[in-house]
This record gives C-alpha cells, structure tokens and sequence, in this order.
C-alpha cells in the first residue's frame, strides 16, 4: 500500500540537501481508497488469526505483540493507524516514518514466526477455538472498531453511526449472530430484593 502512495519532492532554497528531500502526499484516488481499505481490513484480520496463536503458544510474548498494534496509553501510534493514515506525521522524512512501521509489523510477524521452535517437538499445535464467554469478551473489545469502520464510508455514502445504546444494543445484538442461535432479548432477570430488572440480552445456552 504505500509502495502505491505518492511521495513528492520538495527542495528548500535556504538549506543545501544532499540529497531531494520528500514530503508525504495522501493520495486522494477512490482506487487508492479501495486498496486502503482492502489493506486494513486483511491485516486486522491477519493480527485476530495471529493473536490467538500468540495467546495460546507464548502467552507470555502477548503484550509484546499487542504492543504494536494501534495507539496505546502512551500515545504511540500503531500500525492501523498508520495504515489508516491518521498518525499525523507524514511531513518531513516519510521514507522514514514507512520504515518505523513496517519494523513494527516486521517484530509481530518475527514473533509468530518463532512459534514452531517454542512448541515442543511432536507437539500439535493447539486448535484456536474460542468459548462462548470469551467469543463476547473479543465482541466487547473490537467493538468499538467495528463502530468505527462503519463511520468510515466511502465518498458521497451516507455513514453508519452509532448515537444512542439502543443502536449499540442493534448493532451487537447482529454480530452475536455470528457465533450464536438462541439470542433472547429483553429477558427478565430473576427477582432480587423483592424486585427484577431486565437485560439487553440472554444467551440461555
């Protein structure tokens, strides 16, 4: 994706250069949109795949993977952000702002990468399966991202977004779907205190 982006050149009279100094364009095309697009989407679901080997090989490398991801406390931008091209420093030397995060996927895929020496020899590989809790827990987690790609739209398309928890319920309640039959909304829970309450939804399962 960024090998298709532009890089413009922009020369200085005041300061002698070496060599052309370049200044980051974003591309503005529908079809680089598109290829954007396709690139983000791939590598989310490149990093989910990725995650749960991590998790269940070498729990204990999984913050060093995650790490790279996407903005953290510490207001280190990632590499979504980079490739949604929302880090905000592509002035200046873009060739090396490119570098930093393509070193920063490079470490993840290193890291997946050494999983076969750490499983012992013989030892299958185990099957990446998730729990019905855990299946709600990652729905809570990407949540917000999936939100966030609804916002992002293509050009003159109307955004999907989400205003109140009565869209939140709407819109969870459709990516329960992926993993579950039975989704009872609006089940009275069992009385407590002389009184009831009800809740969004009940996997009775």
């Amino acid at each position: 994706m960024f090998n298709a982006a532009r890089l413009e050149g922009s020369r200085s009279s005041s300061r002698v250069h070496v060599g052309p100094q370049y200044h980051w364009v974003k591309p503005g095309s529908s079809d680089w949109k598109n290829l954007q697009r396709d690139v983000v989407r791939r590598y989310q679901e490149w990093y989910s795949t990725a995650l749960q080997y991590v998790k269940a090989c070498i729990p204990d490398r999984e913050e060093e993977f995650t790490r790279y991801y996407i903005c953290n406390s510490m207001g280190t931008s990632g590499i979504l952000d980079a490739l949604r091209l929302s880090i905000g420093v592509w002035e200046g030397n873009a060739a090396e702002a490119v570098d930093n995060y393509m070193e920063m996927f490079d470490m993840q895929r290193n890291l997946l990468l050494s999983i076969p020496s750490v499983v012992e020899a013989g030892k299958v590989v185990p099957e990446i399966s998730l729990n019905p809790i855990d299946f709600v827990c990652l729905l809570c987690d990407r949540f917000q991202f999936v939100v966030r790609q609804l916002r992002d739209t293509r050009k003159d398309r109307i955004s999907l977004d989400i205003k109140d928890e009565y869209d939140v319920q709407y819109l969870f309640q459709a990516l329960l779907q992926l993993n579950f039959e039975d989704i009872r909304p609006e089940e009275t829970t069992p009385t407590y205190a002389g009184g009831s309450a009800k809740m969004d939804f009940l996997l009775k399962k």
